[in-house]
């Protein structure tokens, strides 16, 4: 098993809704196997959370927004 299909399968045994992430190579290696699994989440950055906050953004809408963008 390969090391981003470790951390999908560690991932989705906590029940998480989203990730939040500060390393662009672990978002997409995560995303990456998440949608290898057939379970895809929401994988954002850790300046993507926090520019949302600062906006006043309701984390779902944050989750939306990244769903959408495939980033």
């Amino acid at each position: 098993m390969e090391l981003g299909d470790r951390k999908a399968a560690n991932i989705l045994a906590t029940g998480a809704a989203a990730i939040v992430t500060g390393n662009p190579g672990c978002i997409l290696q995560i995303r990456s196997a998440l949608e290898r699994a057939g379970r895809p989440l929401p994988v954002l950055h850790t300046i993507e959370l926090l520019d949302g906050s600062i906006r006043g953004e309701w984390p779902p809408a944050l989750l939306r927004k990244s769903a959408a963008s495939g980033l």
